[in-house]
């Protein structure tokens, strides 16, 4: 049987676990800074789109979060 031209080595599936958890970590912490500043700017002018900004940053925060704890799950990604 053939040998493929290129033959690119895949990390262990802990490593891009330990990736991705980074990743989305980040975005938690991004996604709460743009929250906490669009939400603080929109009250203190008075601003309906801030306001409704920070309310959607919020919306997605949470989601985030739910997807971050089902992906990675109970076992830390391990059971998959």
């Amino acid at each position: 049987m053939a040998q493929p031209l290129l033959q690119i080595a895949t990390p262990p599936r802990t490593a891009q676990l330990r990736l991705g958890v980074w990743i989305e970590l980040v975005t938690i912490v991004w996604m709460t800074i743009e929250a906490a500043v669009a939400l603080t700017t929109g009250f203190a002018t008075k601003s309906v789109s801030l306001e409704g900004f920070g309310i959607d940053s919020l919306i997605f925060l949470l989601f985030n979060d739910i997807y971050t704890v089902f992906s990675v799950g109970p076992c830390g990604g391990t059971s998959r």
